[in-house]
This record gives C-alpha cells, structure tokens and sequence, in this order.
C-alpha cells in the first residue's frame, strides 16, 4: 500500500534569512509545493533576521566557515540579480587584537587574501576615530561588505513566492508528529494542520522547544536563547570610521569581542555591539535587563573610540541563540533524516543564509554537500544527543 498523499513536499518553520533562504533553495532544487511558515506575523522583530545591516566576511576562525563564505558571498550576488536591486555594499574589514589574542588573530587573517599587517600609527590612519592600545595588531579584509539586512529578507520571501512558493505567517507550529503507518516519511504539523514529506527546522530561539519532544531533549540545554543590544554611536565632528570591524580581543567572563559598522542605517550614528548577550526565555526577553551589556560597551567605546560619544544614541534589541562552540548546528534529525534544522547560529548566521540554505536543502533531500559539516553536527557536544 503506497503512503498517503502529503499537503507539500517541503515545509519550512522560521521565516528568518535561514529559513527563508531554504525555502527558496528548496524550489530551485526542484521541489514545486513548498510551504514558508513564521509563528509571528511579518515583518516582525522578535527573532534575529529584522535590522537594516549586518556584516559579511572572509576572515573566519578556520578554513571551512571561510569556504562557506566565499560561496555565500557569490550566492549573494545571484541574489541581487534576481531581486533586480543592490543587497550588498562593499565595506573593507579591520580585524585587530591585542597580542593577547595573537594566535587567533593570524587564523583569521590566514583566510583572507590581503596578509599585511598593520600596527600603531597605521591603524589610526585606517581608522580615524579609534586609539587602539599599545601592542594591538591589525589586518584588512578586503572582500568584506554591508548586507541590506531588511531588503535581503524581503527580496528572498518575494523571489520565493513569485516561483511559486506560500508563506502562512502568524501560525506558530505546537508539534510534529509522524503520521502513522507511514514510518516517518510524513509529517504533520500541529498549529497549521498540515502534512509535508520533508521538513526543515529553522525556528532560531524556538527551536529546541519544537526538535526536543521528537527525541533531541539535550538541544535543550544545547541552544541557550540570549537577548543582544544593538547600539548605535554618534560620530563627533572631525572623525570618520570608514571600515567595519571586530576586535578579537576578549572581554569580561564570556570573552566576548565588539565590532562595528560604518553609518549605513541612521544618518552620522555608528553600528557599534558587544557580542555577548544575556540568557532568556525567548517570549520573555522584554523583562531582562541589558544594564552589564551596556555599561561594558560604554567602557570600550570611551577607551578605544575617543570619535564617537561616549552614550549611544540608540539601543535595539536582537535575539542570539548561541551553543557552547559558538558554532552553528546544521544536522538532520537520526531517526527521520527528511527533517532537517539549523540552529545556534550565534549572531553569525545572516550572512550565511544563502549557503545555509544549499547545505539544509541537501540534507533534507539527502544529498551529499561539498562543504565537511562535522564540525557543524549536533553530534559533538554529547552522543546522546544524535542517538537518542
């Protein structure tokens, strides 16, 4: 007896850049009835793809995330072709550390083309308004730039549905089930009522609340939901900041590093963060505080950019879902692989979509990717965790 037909072929929970991405690359992959679904209505500000900028890269902590991003780079410029509009604009990134953090320093550089090294009175020549410290190292990525975060969404949810994709926005998903008798090869979605043959997971903070209850509990303690102020600095008369940045050098108890943008979204205010959130349930984080957060990046602005003004001049808020590596998980599910999830991308994810979205659609589909996504596994932090 043959299974009974599903409602589509595809589905995708989380309309963020990751899910929204995979859907698309599930309809060019061949896939003709693909479903987008978003627990809130959108546009919406409660995950972590709304804002108007994020940086996009080269210089990573080891070669495969490097890999990814010279292809994600690429795969963002078929994008702006078939959007018909500009997504990515080119911005140089400073990469500098104290010697401290030296070896982790020359790995980043190491992925990038542009190997000179800057130090002392080269650096303030790079980067009017800062005054890094005595023995801080720098190094430029050349192929960096500033995504149009919001126009990159958009364009991706529209190209979606203009090949004919469907997005059910404001339709949160309480479970998946697999349908009986049908030895997991369908699946039905509680909330929307739907069936699919394959899934992809891609719900940010939510996700270990939909991936545990089918056998993942230890994503649970895995993914840890953070919320993240997103500052922004007015830049005093007379100094520029021309280059976006990361300072490699930790601070405070979780070693988390500040990077910045030049102006892009607010007319003369710098996109400056600390990249370290504070833990919280998810549908709770208008209660937590940001006060640590802020007093820390307050600190590093008036030591090191004596250029902006020393309070920010707005505070947003954004949602980190971060694991104990830092790095992302990209994994199908080990008793049902055509469920396929992305999470933890730990505030590093956005850049990644189109590439993210290429490795899910063949991990659903069961397809071999060309990237080694061993570091990538659920896998690595506990064996129970693929095996229960």
């Amino acid at each position: 007896m043959s299974d009974p037909p599903a409602d589509y072929d595809r589905v995708v929970i989380g309309a963020g850049i990751i899910g929204s991405c995979t859907a698309y690359q599930l309809l060019k992959a061949g896939h003709r009835r693909v479903l987008l679904i978003d627990q809130f209505p959108l546009p919406h500000s409660r995950g972590s793809s709304h804002g108007q900028s994020r940086i996009i890269r080269t210089a990573y902590g080891d070669v495969e995330q490097a890999n990814m991003a010279r292809r994600t780079r690429l795969l963002w410029r078929d994008l702006e072709q078939s959007a018909g509009e500009t997504l990515c604009v080119d911005c140089p990134l400073l990469l500098v550390a104290a010697a401290s953090h030296r070896d982790e320093f020359n790995t980043y550089v190491s992925c990038i083309s542009n190997q000179t090294i800057y130090q002392g009175d080269q650096l303030a020549r790079l980067l009017p308004a800062a005054a890094f410290p005595d023995g801080y190292t720098g190094g430029l990525d050349d192929s960096a730039g500033l995504l149009r975060a919001d126009r990159c969404l958009l364009a991706v949810r529209r190209l979606f549905v203009s090949n004919g994709g469907i997005i059910r926005d404001g339709t949160p998903v309480t479970a998946i089930t697999p349908v009986e008798g049908t030895a997991g090869e369908i699946l039905r979605l509680e909330g929307p009522s739907v069936t699919c043959r394959g899934l992809v997971v891609c719900a940010g903070a939510w996700a270990a609340r939909l991936l545990s209850p089918l056998g993942l509990p230890r994503l649970v303690s895995t993914l840890r939901p953070e919320k993240v102020a997103v500052t922004y600095w007015k830049v005093k008369p007379g100094y520029t900041v021309p280059l976006a940045g990361i300072d490699l050098t930790g601070v405070g108890q979780q070693n988390g590093h500040f990077y910045w943008l030049p102006a892009l979204e607010y007319p003369g205010l710098v996109k400056l963060c600390y990249h370290v959130g504070v833990p919280c349930d998810p549908d709770r984080r208008d209660t937590v505080r940001m006060d640590g957060v802020l007093q820390t990046t307050k600190e590093y602005v008036a030591r090191t950019f004596p250029g902006l003004e020393p309070e920010p001049a707005i505070v947003e808020t954004c949602m980190y879902t971060v694991t104990p590596d830092e790095r992302c998980i990209l994994d199908v599910h080990p008793r049902y692989p055509n469920i396929a999830y992305a999470a933890g991308m730990s505030g590093q994810g956005f850049k990644m979509g189109p590439v993210f979205a290429e490795v899910l659609q063949q991990l659903v589909d069961g397809q071999k990717s060309q990237f080694d996504l061993t570091t990538f596994s659920a896998e690595r932090f506990s064996a129970d965790v693929s095996h229960l």
